[in-house]
């Protein structure tokens, strides 16, 4: 299986995950609101699940926002910049990126031994569970930086350096 079949099975696995993420996060606020309009009170869970659902969300959906360029950035600078120059500035830019993340993921798993021994108040779930997102989301953003950024700086290459 070739790379670039893997990558798009990653991103297809990714995407699933943000999407029944979502889903979940849907499904716990409706139960909220029809508990609250037909009960006294909502489960105390479907706050927690909503936030640990949101947390997912965010952890599967980092990578395949990156990839398609959708986070907010300021593009003052490149605007100023030649094409070439843009474009060396946006691969330094994501190499920076998926430095950050790479060492974040090394930190998480520090975070979630911490969790292993702690529980969720409502739900009774390891909180390594939840602090796992942070090194999801953490390897998954620092590899599509990356490949970003070898994508980008190969065009800068094929052009040539800025005049």
């Amino acid at each position: 299986m070739g790379a670039v079949a893997v990558k798009r099975g990653l991103d297809h696995c990714l995407v699933a995950g943000a999407l029944l993420a979502t889903l979940g996060i849907v499904t716990t606020v409706t139960i909220q609101i029809a508990a609250r309009l037909f009960w006294s009170s909502a489960p105390a869970w479907t706050e927690e699940a909503a936030r640990f659902f949101f947390i997912y969300s965010v952890a599967f959906g980092a990578g395949p926002a990156l990839r398609e360029g959708v986070f907010v950035r300021v593009d003052l600078l490149a605007r100023l910049l030649p094409a070439r120059g843009a474009a060396l500035l946006e691969g330094g830019v994501n190499i920076l990126v998926g430095s950050l993340m790479t060492l974040v993921a090394c930190f998480s798993v520090g975070f979630i031994k911490l969790g292993l021994d702690q529980r969720s108040p409502s739900l009774q779930i390891p909180m390594a569970v939840v602090y796992s997102a942070l090194c999801l989301m953490a390897t998954v953003t620092s590899l599509f930086a990356f490949s970003a950024a070898l994508g980008t700086l190969g065009r800068w290459r094929n052009e040539g350096p800025p005049a």
